[in-house]
C-alpha cells in the first residue's frame, strides 16, 4: 500500500494539494496521512542580553476543529487515512514522521514565487525537495486537475539515480496507461563514448519505467530550468519528473539547485526523487541537469 503524507495548514494551496493527493491515493489503492506542524513561538529572556529560544505553546482549539473536519473529508472518500498534529518546524516534522510512518511519498502544495521572500528563502515545498530524504510531490496553487490516464509526464533526467525510481511511480504509469517523454540535455559535439552511454541509459530507464509509450527528446540549451519549461509549453504534460541529487557544501553555495527551482517555478505538478544512493561529488554533471 502507498503511503502518501500531506502537510497541511487549512490554505487553499494546501487542500488543493490534499485533493490531489486523494485522487492519487485512489488510483495507487493507498492511504492518506495528514500532518499538521504547530510552530513554537520565538521569545526572549527577561533577564538582561538574554537570548532568543523558541518556547512550546499550546495548540490552538481551532487547529483541533479543522483537524475534526478534515478527518471528516477523508472519511468521506473511503481511503483509509490518519491524521497527526504535531509540534515543530515543518521541514524536520514531515521528514521525522514520514520516515516513522514509511511514508512512500509527500504531496504539498506551492504558491510558487509571489513574494520577495520566496524568491530570498524558498517555499517550505522546495525546503522539502531540498532535504531529498523522500519523492516530494509538488502541486502549484492554481492546478485544478488530477492525473487522468494516457496523460503525459515529462522526466527530465541526466541519468543518474535513474534507479532510485519508486515503485509507486512506475506502478501509477502502468495503471494509468501514461506516456512518458523522456528529455535530456546533449552538447552539440559529442564523443562516440558519449553517444553510446546515453544510448544505454535511454534503454535502461525505458526498462525500468516498462511502459509501453515512451518517447525520447532532448535539447542543446544549458539552463536547463528553461529547457524543461520550454519543453512543457509545447507538451500537454500533467507532470513532470526529475530526480534530486545530492550536492557538496560548496555546491550548494555556487550553484542554485534545479529540483528546488522547479519546486518554484514549475506550472504542472513536479515530482522530485531522491537519489538515495549518490555519493557528494564535487565534479558536476556536463548536461546539467542535476538536482
Amino acid at each position: 500500500m502507498t503511503r502518501i503524507l500531506v502537510p497541511i495548514d487549512f490554505s487553499d494551496t494546501a487542500f488543493n494539494a490534499l485533493r490531489y493527493a486523494v485522487s492519487l491515493a485512489k488510483i495507487l489503492e493507498g492511504e492518506i496521512i495528514v500532518l499538521y506542524v504547530h510552530k513554537p513561538e520565538l521569545t526572549v529572556n527577561a533577564m538582561p542580553l538574554g537570548e532568543p529560544y523558541y518556547e512550546a505553546m499550546p495548540v490552538p482549539a481551532i487547529v483541533h476543529t479543522r483537524m475534526k473536519e478534515v478527518k471528516e473529508l477523508l472519511k468521506a472518500t473511503g481511503l483509509n487515512s490518519k491524521a497527526y498534529v504535531k509540534e515543530g518546524f515543518l521541514t524536520e516534522s514531515v521528514v521525522e514522521l514520514a520516515v516513522k510512518k514509511h511514508a512512500d511519498l509527500v504531496v504539498t502544495g506551492t504558491d510558487g514565487v509571489h513574494y520577495a521572500y520566496h524568491m530570498l528563502w524558498g517555499t517550505h515545498s522546495s525546503a522539502l525537495v531540498d532535504e531529498k530524504k523522500i519523492p516530494v510531490l509538488v502541486i502549484p496553487r492554481k492546478y485544478a486537475h488530477s492525473l487522468s490516464s494516457k496523460g503525459e509526464i515529462v522526466f527530465a533526467t541526466d541519468f543518474k539515480g535513474i534507479e532510485d525510481v519508486p515503485a509507486f511511480f512506475i506502478d501509477m504509469i502502468e495503471k494509468l496507461h501514461l506516456k512518458v517523454s523522456v528529455f535530456y540535455a546533449k552538447e552539440p559535439h559529442e564523443s562516440e563514448d558519449v553517444k553510446i552511454y546515453e544510448k544505454q541509459k535511454i534503454d535502461e530507464l525505458i526498462k525500468i519505467l516498462n511502459s509501453k509509450d515512451i518517447s525520447v527528446f532532448h535539447t542543446y540549451k544549458t539552463d536547463v530550468v528553461d529547457a524543461v519549461e520550454d519543453f512543457l509549453g509545447k507538451r500537454n504534460a500533467q507532470m513532470v519528473v526529475m530526480i534530486s541529487q545530492k550536492r557538496s557544501f560548496f555546491e550548494n553555495l555556487f550553484h542554485k539547485s534545479v529540483t528546488h527551482q522547479m519546486a518554484l517555478h514549475s506550472h504542472v505538478p513536479f515530482l522530485a526523487i531522491p537519489d538515495l544512493e549518490a555519493e557528494v561529488n564535487t565534479s558536476l554533471s556536463n548536461s546539467g541537469f542535476i538536482g
